[in-house]
């Protein structure tokens, strides 16, 4: 891939000021963080920071000990997420990155001066799929793909998969909540293939929405995208998939998918394999419930990867990241929804118990239960609602 940017260094014609986000020097905005980031010239988000610290902290430890390899950021705005990953992984020799905004480019190149970056790190003025796709017609494949939009991810997901080397893994995020957790249902419907409403576990839903079309759009190139970890925060979903060959991988994946279905009376939850097998009654009170899915039953994140990344993780660097890996790595992976306590107090006309008492509790019933960092009075287990409701209200 070829630097296209050279008639494009110089100034840009917006204030500007210097920040420091982990170990790069950073010419940003001078708006950044007091306006929305879309209303600047360049987009930059500093609440996306953890985003960022997050892909460091997974390539460092999913590649930890290799060197020299390649990544690309075709959306990559002024610079920041591909600066930090060569500065900071440790496994990336060369990077790519383009961005179709000039003033994004511009910025980008003075980033890059000014972090040492000019031999590693390659810019182009491009549209995010075109870059990707000329790379691929050239033969030309990468470890890490990140994939950051303002918005959905849908547009780019196919072109990130193909550009992603077999053994790598592709970064991805959202910021289409609405559509993704059911809030916006026609936009769930147009824009990802699935049925869904407004529930309690939007927050889960948007996750599993999110993972099932980066898993459908990898099956349809013959390809196996698994996710190795999948977090929702504050402003956005993030998923990070290992890329594989093979249809019957793929085809494991797509067994995977299925439905919830949330009681709007009762609230109890349910899952099927096929949308037939969806109860059009609900079996604890009678309502008529509807299906939420196709989305992604199986586990979000990898146990065995979120603990080698938690042995790795600079926490004193990233110490907000490593809170979060730890609540993931100690979260339930095969249950595909959870029970927000605050829900189950409104329900019972009680105040709100301590969720780690409410796990301790159901552990020493017999269930499998957890915490979730999806909701801070989230608790995951394989009770039904009224258990949970139940055992609270023995708890008081």
């Amino acid at each position: 891939m070829r630097d296209s940017n050279e008639n494009l260094i110089g100034q840009v014609d917006f204030e500007t000021k210097l920040i420091r986000e982990g170990r790069a020097v950073l010419v940003v905005p001078s708006m950044s963080g007091s306006a929305p980031p879309s209303h600047l010239p360049v987009f930059f988000n500093p609440r996306s920071k953890i985003s960022r610290d997050l892909a460091v902290s997974v390539t460092a430890a999913f590649f930890s000990g290799a060197r020299d390899l390649r990544v690309i950021e075709p959306l990559t705005g002024l610079g920041a997420r591909v600066i930090r990953l060569l500065l900071e992984a440790g496994v990336f020799g060369v990077g790519f990155a383009s961005d179709r905004n000039e003033q994004a480019i511009r910025l980008a190149s003075m980033n890059r001066e000014l972090n040492g970056l000019t031999e590693r790190l390659v810019l182009r003025r491009a549209n995010a799929n075109l870059a990707m796709m000329e790379a691929v017609s050239k033969g030309e494949r990468f470890d890490y793909v990140d994939i950051d939009p303002s918005g959905s991810h849908i547009t780019y997901i196919e072109s990130g998969i193909l550009a992603t080397k077999k053994g790598g893994i592709l970064g991805v995020s959202a910021t289409d909540l609405s559509a993704l957790s059911g809030v916006s249902p026609t936009t769930s419907e147009w824009r990802y293939g699935v049925q869904l409403h407004r529930t309690y576990v939007l927050r889960e839903v948007a996750l599993r929405t999110m993972v099932c079309s980066v898993i459908r759009s990898a099956a349809k190139l013959g390809i196996a995208a698994s996710p190795i970890l999948t977090v929702h925060l504050n402003h956005f979903v993030r998923t990070f998939v290992r890329i594989e060959g093979g249809i019957t991988k793929a085809l494991d994946l797509l067994r995977r998918l299925g439905y919830l279905s949330v009681c709007p009376a009762c609230h109890e939850v349910s899952t099927a394999n096929q949308l037939r097998e969806v109860i059009g009654r609900c079996v604890h009170c009678g309502s008529e419930v509807k299906p939420i899915g196709p989305i992604f039953l199986g586990r979000l994140s990898s146990p065995e990867f979120c603990e080698k990344l938690g042995r790795t993780i600079e926490s004193g660097m990233y110490r907000e990241t490593a809170r979060l890996i730890y609540r993931v790595a100690n979260e339930l992976q095969d249950i595909p929804y959870y029970y927000p306590l605050s829900l189950i107090a409104r329900l019972s006309k009680r105040s709100t118990p301590s969720p780690l008492k409410v796990v301790q509790a159901l552990r020493d019933a017999g269930h499998v239960a957890s915490l979730t960092h999806l909701d801070p009075t989230g608790v995951k287990t394989n009770a039904t609602l009224r258990e949970v409701r139940d055992l609270v209200a023995g708890l008081h």
